[in-house]
C-alpha cells in the first residue's frame, strides 16, 4: 500500500536517502534534486520509505519521479491523483505537464489518467508532448 502526502520536515531523513538513489535517475534529464526548486513535493511513501514524487510549480507537474524497483505497482497513479487533488482544492482548473515522445509507459499512463494533448507554454520544451488534465468540477477524473 502507497500513501502519498506533502512533504514535511519529519519526512527529510527518509527523503534525502530516497534522493540518494533518485539522483542517478535525474541524471539522465541533465539535473540533479538540488536544482529542483520545492515549490510544492508531494511524496509517495511505502514501509516508511519515500519510494517517489512529485513537484508542482502552480498546477504544472514539474516532475514525477519513482524509484525504479516500484514501477508498476501504482506510485505514479497515487502521485498524479494527489497532485490533482492539491490543485483542485488550490482553485485550479486544469492539471499540465510536458513529457518526452519516448516515455511510453508514462504516455500509456497519462491518457488513463485522461490527460489530453495541450498548447505549449512559454517554458516549454519545443521536443516535449504538452498535456492538460481537466480539474473542473464537471470532469469526473
Amino acid at each position: 500500500m502507497v500513501s502519498v502526502q506533502r512533504m514535511t520536515s519529519e519526512l527529510e531523513p527518509s527523503f534525502n536517502t530516497c534522493c540518494q538513489a533518485l539522483n542517478a535517475e535525474v541524471a539522465g534529464l541533465g539535473t540533479t534534486l538540488a536544482q529542483i526548486p520545492r515549490t510544492e513535493l508531494i511524496v509517495a511513501i511505502k514501509q516508511h520509505t519515500i519510494v517517489g514524487l512529485a513537484q508542482l510549480q502552480g498546477n504544472f507537474l514539474a516532475k514525477l519521479l519513482v524509484l525504479p524497483r516500484y514501477r508498476r505497482q501504482g506510485v505514479a497513479t497515487a502521485l498524479i491523483k494527489a497532485c490533482s487533488a492539491f490543485c483542485r482544492q488550490a482553485g485550479y482548473v486544469e492539471l499540465c505537464l510536458d513529457t518526452s515522445p519516448s516515455l511510453k509507459a508514462a504516455l500509456a499512463l497519462y491518457h488513463k489518467l485522461g490527460f489530453i494533448p495541450a498548447p505549449a507554454h512559454q517554458r516549454s520544451d519545443p521536443h516535449a508532448l504538452h498535456l492538460r488534465l481537466d480539474l473542473s468540477p464537471k470532469s469526473s477524473k
